[in-house]
């Protein structure tokens, strides 16, 4: 899937929150609802997937913002463990040949 994205134009950002409460302040900040209403102008085209993590696991060698939302397994071929709910957007674009977005 990264190759497809890489050669499409695509970028995609993974974001963890607390809270769907969390989220949903996001969504309602001023400078949110700004930059939703100009995305026009530096995007050619957006998705949004709001979903939540089902399991964790791996090597834990990587410092992950979900690494501490499960208990420690037993030992390290332990089977995956369940996380709490943790809400997590993910947003494709495709950056618009437009003006350049200025901070």
């Amino acid at each position: 899937m990264a190759d497809r994205l890489q050669t499409s134009g695509l970028v995609s950002n993974v974001y963890y929150w607390e809270t769907l409460e969390a989220l949903s302040q996001l969504t309602q900040h001023p400078a949110h609802l700004v930059a939703k209403s100009d995305q026009g102008k530096w995007l050619d085209g957006y998705q949004i997937v709001i979903s939540q993590v089902l399991r964790v696991y791996g090597d834990d060698r990587i410092n992950s913002p979900l690494r501490h939302t499960c208990a420690a397994p037993a030992r390290a071929e332990s089977a995956p463990r369940p996380a709490k709910k943790i809400p997590v957007t993910t947003q494709t674009s495709r950056k618009s040949n437009g003006p350049a977005l200025r901070g």
